[in-house]
């Protein structure tokens, strides 16, 4: 870290003995270990702290990406379960010639086309609304006969 050699710390040691002297070096290499204590608590602080702060800015992007999800999640529940509109297609009737009187439009001149939902158009769903009212008034029929067996 300091890059100091064993002959620099000799050297060291040699001028701290002869500038506090070997009566008050036990005291000084304690305050020594002391302030060096000192200094490596708050080192450890500080980098608790930071380590603390990193993680905290860590969680912070794990929850901002977490509601994104979520959001995105909540978006598309909404568009499955928002009623979907029936579409409706229309095909215009033919436009009269100069030549021609305008005339009535009959249904077969001007076909009305109705899909609805699940791509079924209206005359798939009269024949299927047609079958089961048939199937209703049968239910309906055999319910009403008490002492006849059912399929009899």
């Amino acid at each position: 870290m300091f890059e100091i050699s064993w002959s620099e710390l000799l050297i060291l040691a040699v001028v701290t003995l002869i500038f506090v002297g070997p009566k008050d070096l036990p005291k000084f290499l304690n305050t020594l270990g002391r302030y060096a204590g000192m200094v490596r608590r708050q080192a450890a602080e500080f980098r608790a702290q930071f380590d603390e702060a990193m993680r905290q800015a860590e969680l912070d992007a794990l929850k901002k990406e977490v509601e994104d999800v979520r959001s995105g999640i909540q978006d598309a529940v909404r568009e499955t379960q928002a009623p979907q509109q029936p579409s409706v297609t229309l095909t215009p009737a033919p436009q009269p010639t100069p030549a021609q009187p305008a005339a009535v439009p009959t249904p077969e001149a001007a076909p009305l086309q109705v899909t609805l939902p699940l791509g079924r158009t209206a005359d798939e769903v009269k024949q299927s609304a047609a079958a089961q009212t048939e199937a209703d008034e049968t239910a309906t029929r055999d319910a009403a006969k008490p002492g006849e067996p059912k399929g009899a």
